[in-house]
């Protein structure tokens, strides 16, 4: 895989042929391009018209050469690529740019004597910025490359600069959240109030702090790192048993000292998180856990530091809890009032702490008084609880490892879906009636995002999962501009909202994704801005119960709910990468990999047949791969309208497919797969309707495991094939 760079901004301004950086005296900058064509002499034409000073060249001779320097060259700013080349082609470059997602960093500018529409077509389907056929014209080379250049690199710009603004805003929120999902295996039972108030104590003692003296020179950012860490002060209780952690009474000796062991188990947890040890959060976190019982004079634990061995930021907190533990009920005392336990820690009643820190806690008493008692209110707890809640949903939500939508896991290795029970019905109205179980609904629900028909029913599930994670889930109708909606009975129906509305706009937006997502039944992406708002929009092409539409997920990216845009996140990063890396490029079914990672370990399906192109190797050999890859989707997309959207569908090999049929009677799924065979064989290649299509097929049916399966139903496709060259068929295959 190739290796991106993602080093953070340093304030460089990209502009045409070199950069301008703000402390960086370096203003030579070129940009790369690489060169993909089998002719040296093509090579050094193009070098010469672009001027060998202006640009770094890279040159390949082949699509293997091209694929290889791309993986270890990511600095590459621009692919200039032929067609036709030995080893692999120029559109198994853009498959392969595709496959790794690198065709979404670098453009590409197909350069070609090839000036066919399927060609070209063809290419900007795979994602080509632009295409330019021989003989060409030089100053139109020059533009064109100098267009496409200048264009990504205003695009990385404006990414680049949404992406900081986001992770500068939520940085800390996200590394807590990975904190958090590494000890979920814990049980803590301390307060969620004794959180909050250590949180709010931190924060008033630090700007006090900061105002008396600056002897500590903390930044806004330093508080509330420090305040958003001492969340973590005692994590290490969690190793505490239970019966020693909850005694009512005095503790012995020996139970205490298992007490003061949690410092140091805390700190030895955080270390042992595999990600984001570097971290500013994580290493105050670390501070904190560890030191945060030790004392200004030396007579603490567990290391015996005295005055600022002490880091400041467990100063702060150990004071914090020592207040809060005073004027908070523990099963073993009473709470004392708010003057008392002034009182006793100004006496040194509960050690000695740091006399700027002691100063600042009296100035500031009346202002921790009010807060604390703020918080014991009953709202403020309900809502508490409520946060915590959500906090639990959604950390669920994020970590499934291979779903997209909420829910639990049901048992087993393979694909994970979820339960829905109850909630579905409320959704849809009481009176919704689903065929089959809720499991099956659901199931049908995650595939209305890999397939392009789906079910009323399955497309409210989906929309109703991706609610929990988008600002603004919906189906519209691009060509009227309105939003489509799903009654109680999953019927879609038409509605009289404007579908610029959503993102806060009185007219269509320019470009409409949705429209080119319709047009090109595909799947697209892109910023939207508003006045001070910024979205990603998500437009998927989407056919529900025969009925054309477009599905849009929109993520309000400046949101002020962390934990909402973290599932966003993960839903827009995890989410679409999977659904590209298992998806195939030219026939839109599931790839081999889907096949490796989920399948194997399926106890099966009720139907699995193994379906091979009949005389595949004669249409590339005579006709082209081009044509051959045409002939591919054209029976890829016959097959997929024509299965259930609950169906699988992996293309297997070159020109071999798999098809997974679950819950489906013996003679319905033999009567399935004749009538495949039926709508293959009426199926025609655009721009050779001559061609007459074919397949082999073998099937069976009730037969597990998966492995089993396979093997009797490619034994018996093989089977069908000889039958067909025993009898001469003009079908037979090859």
């Amino acid at each position: 895989m190739r290796s991106v760079f993602c080093g953070a901004y340093t304030g460089k301004t990209l502009l045409a042929g070199y950069v301008v950086e703000g402390e960086n005296e370096c203003m030579d900058y070129k940009e790369t391009i690489l060169i993909v064509d089998d002719s040296a002499l093509n090579r050094m034409v193009l070098m010469e018209i672009l001027g060998k000073e202006n640009y770094t060249f890279l040159e390949a001779e082949n699509g293997q050469q091209a694929v290889e320097l791309l993986d270890c060259h990511p600095e590459v700013d621009l692919l200039l690529l032929d067609i036709t080349m030995p080893e692999i082609d120029g559109f198994g470059v853009l498959e392969a740019m595709n496959q790794y997602h690198w065709i979404e960093e670098t453009p590409v500018i197909m350069i070609s004597a090839e000036d066919s529409y399927t060609f070209v077509e063809r290419a900007y389907d795979l994602g080509a910025s632009d295409y330019i056929t021989r003989p060409f014209d030089a100053r139109v080379v020059c533009r064109r490359v100098s267009n496409a250049l200048m264009l990504y690199a205003k695009q990385k710009r404006l990414v680049q600069m949404v992406a900081e603004q986001v992770y500068e805003k939520e940085k800390t929120s996200n590394t807590m959240i990975s904190i958090l999902s590494h000890i979920v295996e814990f049980r803590n039972n301390e307060s969620g109030l004794h959180v909050i108030h250590i949180r709010t104590i931190t924060e008033l003692l630090l700007r006090r702090l900061c105002k008396k003296t600056d002897r500590y020179p903390l930044t806004e950012a330093d508080i509330s790192l420090i305040s958003t860490a001492s969340a973590l002060h005692d994590i290490g209780k969690i190793n505490v048993p239970e019966e020693i952690l909850n005694k009512p009474g005095r503790l012995t000796k020996e139970e205490f000292e298992i007490i003061k062991t949690h410092s140091a188990v805390g700190e030895h947890m955080l270390r042992q998180i595999p990600f984001n040890q570097n971290e500013p959060l994580v290493k105050v976190a670390r501070e904190i856990c560890r030191w945060h019982h030790e004392r200004w004079d030396g007579r603490g634990y567990p290391d015996g530091l005295t005055g600022d061995e002490i880091p400041i930021s467990a100063q702060v907190v150990s004071l914090a809890d020592v207040y809060d533990a005073l004027t908070s009920e523990r099963c073993y005392k009473a709470a004392f009032d708010h003057e008392t336990a002034l009182n006793m820690i100004v006496n040194g009643e509960c050690g000695a702490f740091n006399p700027l820190l002691l100063e600042c806690l009296m100035d500031g008493a009346d202002q921790i008084k009010q807060a604390m008692q703020e918080t014991e209110e009953e709202k403020q707890k309900d809502a508490e609880q409520s946060q915590r809640q959500e906090a639990n949903r959604i950390s669920r939500e994020v970590l499934q490892e291979e779903g997209l939508f909420p829910g639990r896991e049901k048992g087993g290795s393979g694909p994970k879906h979820f339960e829905v029970r109850d909630e579905l019905p409320q959704y849809l109205g009481t009176e919704a009636q689903f065929p089959g179980s809720h499991q099956t609904v659901l199931q049908e629900g995650g595939n209305a995002l890999s397939w392009t028909h789906c079910s009323g029913i399955a497309a409210a599930v989906a929309l109703r999962g991706l609610r929990n994670l988008f600002h603004l889930v919906r189906l519209v109708d691009p060509t009227t501009a309105t939003v489509l909606e799903l009654d109680k009975d999953g019927q879609l129906r038409e509605t009289n909202e404007f579908c610029a509305a959503g993102l806060e706009k009185h007219s269509r937006c320019e470009s409409c994704i949705s429209i080119r997502a319709y047009e090109e039944k595909t799947k697209l992406n892109r910023l939207e801005f508003t006045e001070d708002t910024v979205y990603m929009v998500i437009a998927k092409y989407l056919v529900v119960d025969g009925r054309a539409c477009v599905l849009e997920m929109i993520a309000k990216l400046n949101g002020s709910r962390w934990l909402d845009v973290n599932g966003r996140r993960y839903l827009l990063e995890q989410g679409e990468a999977e659904e590209n890396y298992y998806t195939d490029p030219v026939t839109g079914a599931y790839t081999r990999r889907f096949f490796e990672r989920y399948l194997p370990h399926m106890e099966g399906a009720e139907g699995v047949a193994v379906i091979d192109v009949d005389h595949f190797k004669t249409v590339n050999d005579t006709l082209g791969h081009p044509v051959g890859d045409q002939a591919l989707r054209a029976i890829a997309e016959a097959i997929l309208s024509y299965v259930r959207s609950s169906d699988l569908m992996v293309r297997y090999g070159g020109d071999e497919f798999l098809l997974i049929v679950p819950r489906i009677p013996q003679d319905a799924f033999e009567e399935r797969l004749e009538e495949i065979r039926q709508v293959v064989a009426e199926t025609k290649v655009p721009d050779h309707p001559e061609l007459e299509l074919s397949v082999s097929i073998g099937g069976v049916h009730g037969v597990f495991p998966m492995s089993e399966a396979i093997c009797q139903a490619d034994r018996l496709m093989y089977e069908d094939k000889a039958r067909k060259r025993r009898k001469n068929d003009p079908e037979a295959a090859e």
